[in-house]
């Protein structure tokens, strides 16, 4: 993938707005509480470490593994569809 020429289409501006939205919801899923036990009875955690920590140990690395999935896929996609042959 280091040797794909890289052109500035309509599809790196997809590719960034997306990556933007993973990004902005990575920040606010750092920064909401969440509550333990029940909803109306249970307490609501707003220490960031913990915040964090449980973001980390839950949707974060799902996330990350899907991300890094899709970037292979459509590489080697776009590598495959659009490389020149050579004979």
């Amino acid at each position: 993938m280091a040797l794909l020429t890289s052109a500035v289409n309509g599809l790196f501006w997809v590719n960034r707005i997306v990556d933007t939205c993973f990004t902005i919801d990575m920040i606010v899923q750092l920064n909401l509480e969440y509550c333990e036990g029940n909803m109306y009875e249970g307490n609501w955690v707003t220490n960031r470490w913990l915040i964090a920590t449980k973001y980390f140990k839950s949707w974060f690395l799902v996330r990350r593994l899907l991300l890094l999935w899709s970037y292979g896929v459509c590489s080697f996609v776009l590598f495959a569809v659009f490389a020149p042959t050579r004979i």
